[in-house]
């Protein structure tokens, strides 16, 4: 579904975020584990919201499916973005400066490129070795710095250009970086790579 503003496509989990920890609604044992990994992430409000709304219970009892779960929020809010992108670059009643539209070209790439990497990482959760622990990281790294680089296209010009996502790619910034703060608290001795010479 696109959404019609940034604001709509940000609100619900910047909302939630906003609540105090007593405002949620998780019961039960998977409560502790929940708000002990949301806690280490520094997006506590923001994760614990996004794990709560998730209707897989199954995967709330364990760390690896909470990570499957703001993963998954991550895609989500980032095709929601893509889409929401997208359209502003199809409408043809938006009047934009060419700079804008040229931004928003490299963010809609970037995006994609960063939605397709993400989703092939959620096969990598079961980090059956090494190499795929790190591809796992390189690739939510890469959504992490999708957003950055997204908004720097718009101020590193010789004359800024209007940027109108501002406030919503920071979600994803936050949400990626929830997710790489739990993939190193399940791996907290991060694998080495072998070095031979």
């Amino acid at each position: 579904m696109l959404v019609s503003s940034p604001a709509t496509l940000a609100g619900p989990l910047k909302d939630a975020a906003k609540k105090d920890s007593d405002g949620f609604k998780t019961q039960g044992k998977n409560l502790g584990l929940i708000r002990h990994l949301c806690n280490e992430t520094g997006h506590f409000n923001l994760c614990v919201a996004a794990v709560e709304a998730d209707p897989r219970s199954n995967l709330k009892s364990h760390r690896k499916g909470i990570l499957r779960i703001v993963m998954d929020k991550t895609i989500s809010n980032a095709t929601a973005i893509l889409e929401y992108i997208d359209h502003l670059l199809a409408d043809n009643t938006i009047k934009m400066e060419n700079t804008t539209r040229d931004s928003l070209e490299g963010c809609s790439s970037g995006y994609d490129q960063s939605i397709y990497d993400l989703k092939h990482a959620l096969s990598l959760l079961e980090l059956k070795n090494v190499s795929q622990y790190f591809e796992l990281r390189s690739m939510l790294s890469s959504m992490f710095g999708t957003p950055f680089e997204c908004d720097q296209s718009f101020t590193e010009r010789p004359i800024p250009a209007p940027n109108p996502l501002t406030g919503i790619n920071n979600c994803i910034e936050d949400l990626a970086v929830t997710c790489l703060v739990i993939l190193n608290v399940i791996y907290p001795k991060h694998p080495k790579k072998s070095t031979r010479v």
